[in-house]
């Protein structure tokens, strides 16, 4: 299941570079860049996004082989995701969740050569960071004041070009629902490590509902980038639980 996230990995690299690709422009002239960063943007986009055509087509059809050219295709994936960071300035869940899970597959792939007790720290290790990223996104909804009363998920759905206006207005048309399904994505971020943990009974039925929730996000508020950065991160905590 390895191959599955870093195929995830590869789908999300392919999005994000394609999209800073085609945007490359209009993302040099927000970061105030001149013309020749915004192409080193649109040059990083394309690099990006050939590299996670590789990860998916080795991991998809070359399954036989991908311990072998695993290595390869996630050092030249992380290279890529640092090199972005830095050049677009960005820090966003997405960016580092693609890092994180990025080192935990290659250290997942490094430890079932190791010794008999490696699998099982990384499992732990993989279920404590991936819990401590949703209780944190969590936890930081609860300290902002329009996430508790409900208003900032409506408010966010009605981005121009990302969200969806008609879900924007019947959610703010409905406070009640809107106050509830914040508190909803709330609980269950906050949730999520704890369920992780307990069984694999529990994280399964939260690597479920997370996966629902990514999907709604990225329909609704267009932030598809979270949906595979996240989901390769829940489809390591089913590895992880299956190894325990």
């Amino acid at each position: 299941m390895l191959d599955i996230a870093l195929a995830l990995i590869g789908v999300g690299a392919t999005v994000t570079g394609v999209e800073d690709l085609v945007a490359h422009r209009r993302l040099a002239s927000l970061l105030g860049y001149g013309r020749h960063r915004g192409a080193i943007i649109g040059a990083l986009g394309a690099l990006l996004a050939l590299l996670g055509v590789a990860a998916f087509v080795l991991q998809t059809w070359s399954p036989t082989n991908s311990s072998a050219h695993a290595g390869a295709v996630i050092t030249g994936l992380l290279v890529a995701f640092l090199v972005r960071s830095f050049v677009m300035q960005s820090n966003d869940g997405a960016d580092r969740m693609f890092i994180v899970v990025l080192v935990l597959t290659g250290v997942g792939y490094a430890s079932t050569t190791g010794p008999a007790w490696l699998p099982l720290a990384w499992s732990w290790t993989v279920i404590a960071i991936v819990g401590i990223a949703y209780f944190e996104s969590g936890l930081a909804k609860v300290r902002v004041k329009g996430w508790r009363e409900g208003r900032t998920l409506a408010l966010v759905m009605n981005v121009p070009d990302l969200g969806n206006e008609n879900a924007a207005r019947f959610l703010l048309d409905s406070p009640r629902v809107s106050f509830i399904a914040s508190w909803g994505v709330i609980g269950l971020e906050l949730s999520a490590g704890p369920m992780f943990a307990l069984s694999n009974a529990t994280a399964l039925l939260a690597v479920m509902l997370l996966g629902l929730m990514h999907a709604g996000i990225a329909i609704l508020m267009g932030l598809g980038r979270f949906f595979w950065s996240f989901g390769a991160a829940l489809v390591l905590v089913l590895v992880a639980r299956a190894l325990l």
